[in-house]
């Protein structure tokens, strides 16, 4: 069974310093590790480093599988300390299961005996670190570089977990959207790059939107001649202003019909100082049909009326 290892005095300190002995000072820095080790006394001598240093031991000595696991789940580790061969476990068996859990915790192997070639095949494994029992002085600073180290992988992974639940919020959002939501980077020489386009393509323009990713000529090309200058025109402001982009226009589809259409996007610009734009084109032609009609039904009023 894990055993919880017995806090021993630390020289010219008094006992309450150490884990389960009463209040310690505030000074104090809290540490949980899950030693994997074989003997109690070796444990100890660690546990002694890492107080003598100013810390708050929680500690939990195991020596096989099935120990390894229970502690494992039964608490939250700052970091696991093993022994590289045991007579019921070893080192490289241990970092397997914690990779399989995946717990990027930092794993260090300290050892009395341990050939050269095994540990730089452990550190290609996934260990962070070696040393050698006879030789301690770099436990401390190497057990506080992995823990940093580790709180900077976690930092990134919160990071990127954020990123990828804002895109997948994103791209839900854009997807229950009517028109053809996009994020557009301009080249100097007028050309177009798509670097997100909304599934809404396939119903606006007649294709789908990895298509228009890959070939984003083909938006410019769909664009009426003399529809085309306007454009052109509010995209040199916006570069220029930052102003809105608010245009109508015609495009024509594949099968040959006719679309209005209205752009309107909104420049920003990205911390590397490019300039992007992010907006939505919208099928308005059944607005276009009304205007006319509207327009057309004005004009016969009025000539009826000059009669």
């Amino acid at each position: 069974m894990p055993d919880t290892v017995t806090p021993v005095p630390v020289p010219g300190r008094s006992a309450n310093r150490l884990t389960g002995t009463g209040a310690a000072p505030m000074s104090a820095r809290p540490l949980n590790v899950l030693l994997i080790e074989d003997s109690e006394d070796d444990a100890l001598l660690l546990l002694h480093r890492f107080r003598a240093a100013g810390y708050q031991v929680w500690s939990q000595r195991v020596e096989d599988e099935r120990s390894l696991r229970e502690a494992l789940a039964s608490r939250t580790w700052d970091l696991v300390l093993s022994d590289h061969n045991m007579p019921r476990f070893s080192a490289m068996a241990a970092l397997s299961i914690l990779q399989k859990l995946e717990l990027d915790l930092p794993f260090i192997i300290v050892s009395g005996v341990i050939e050269e070639d095994l540990a730089v095949s452990a550190m290609r494994a996934g260990a962070h670190d070696y040393l050698s029992k006879g030789k301690l002085d770099r436990l401390i600073p190497a057990v506080e570089r992995e823990m940093r180290e580790a709180r900077n992988r976690a930092e990134r992974h919160s990071a990127l977990d954020a990123v990828r639940d804002s895109e997948a919020r994103f791209r839900a959002l854009a997807a229950n959207i009517p028109g053809m939501v996009f994020q557009l980077l301009r080249h100097e020489d007028g050309g177009w790059r798509f670097l997100f386009v909304s599934e809404g393509c396939l119903a606006l323009l007649g294709f789908k939107a990895g298509e228009l990713v890959a070939a984003p000529r083909r938006f410019l090309d769909m664009i009426l001649p003399d529809d085309m200058p306007e454009l052109e025109r509010a995209m040199h402001l916006s570069t220029h202003t930052h102003a809105t982009v608010n245009w109508d226009g015609r495009i024509r589809l594949p099968d040959e019909d006719i679309k209005w259409v209205n752009l309107r996007s909104s420049p920003r610009v990205l911390a590397s100082g490019v300039l992007i734009w992010e907006g939505i084109v919208s099928n308005i032609t059944q607005s276009k049909l009304t205007e006319r009609e509207l327009r057309q039904s004005r004009g016969q009023l009025a000539e009826l009326s000059s009669h």
